[in-house]
């Protein structure tokens, strides 16, 4: 039989046991509860806008935009057949044909050429066929002209460059060589425009041909060479690129523009001549005209 001492005696035991269990799960609960905070709490991902790449100082120098100088130079080597093939070659300068005679844009153009003091005609292109020049020495110049045809500058001096050229006895003429059947498909297209000064303006397209004019009056090779201009039936010269310039009267003009190897030789396409025609009117030129 339990007596009222024996009962107070477990009562306090259990009031002591009840502590002890309070005591050993404290701590447990508090390691719980700070281990779920530090999983719910990660280090933030940067967003897609933040840049991973590092940045430069302050202060540093920007790239800067190298700009060429406006630069002109030019060689004239005696053709094998006849006449003299002129080389002109530029930094700085764009060629823009097809804005000849109008408004002038900042580093782009044409090219005025001379031989002897006297104006031959405007360059298109880098290559350029003088003919018709007798034996002896003679003065080629070049320059840089803007597509209103005024001369370009460099601090008040015209960018223009002058060679020399000894023009020897006329050899072999090439007369009327051998054709050429074109190996592959090849074409051939003009357009012709009056020029807002005066004469016209001749664009060449083509395919299946490349333009060798370093190569003109040298041995065939298929697919490449030059093309040959002929206005109203008569032979103008050669084109050793896109673009020509053609010194034309008031009036209608037929032009016939022929493709032709390196030898001079016509090319052929199934037998036929690979040439384009076209006709243009000229108006009367514009009195201050290049």
């Amino acid at each position: 039989m339990l007596t009222a001492r024996s009962t107070t005696a477990l009562l306090a035991a259990a009031a002591i046991v009840a502590g002890c269990a309070t005591t050993t799960t404290e701590p447990t609960a508090a390691a719980t509860a700070s281990t779920v905070e530090a999983t719910a709490s990660p280090e933030p991902a940067p967003t897609e806008t933040e840049s991973t790449e590092p940045i430069a100082a302050e202060g540093e120098p920007a790239d800067e935009v190298v700009v060429e100088p406006l630069t002109v130079a030019v060689t004239a080597t005696p053709d094998p057949m006849t006449g003299v093939n002129v080389e002109v070659t530029t930094t700085g300068f764009t060629w823009a044909p097809e804005h000849a005679s109008g408004e002038p844009v900042e580093g782009e153009g044409h090219a005025h050429l001379y031989v002897d003091g006297e104006k031959v005609g405007r360059l298109y292109t880098p290559w350029f066929h003088v003919g018709g020049l007798a034996p002896g020495d003679h003065e080629v110049r070049v320059t840089l002209n803007g597509n209103d045809h005024s001369d370009l500058d460099v601090d008040g001096e015209i960018v223009a460059a002058t060679t020399s050229v000894a023009v020897p006895e006329a050899g072999a003429m090439h007369g009327d060589p051998v054709a050429h059947e074109a190996a592959a498909p090849m074409t051939v297209t003009a357009t012709v425009t009056p020029d807002a000064k005066a004469g016209a303006n001749l664009q060449v397209t083509t395919t299946g041909f490349v333009w060798a004019p370093a190569k003109a009056s040298s041995m065939h090779a298929d697919g490449e060479g030059h093309a040959h201009v002929y206005v109203d039936g008569e032979k103008v010269g050669r084109l050793y690129g896109e673009w020509m310039h053609l010194s034309l009267e008031p009036g209608d003009h037929e032009v016939r523009v022929t493709l032709n190897g390196n030898d001079h030789g016509d090319y052929l396409v199934g037998g036929e001549p690979v040439e384009a025609v076209t006709t243009v009117t000229v108006g009367d030129p514009d009195m201050g005209g290049h």
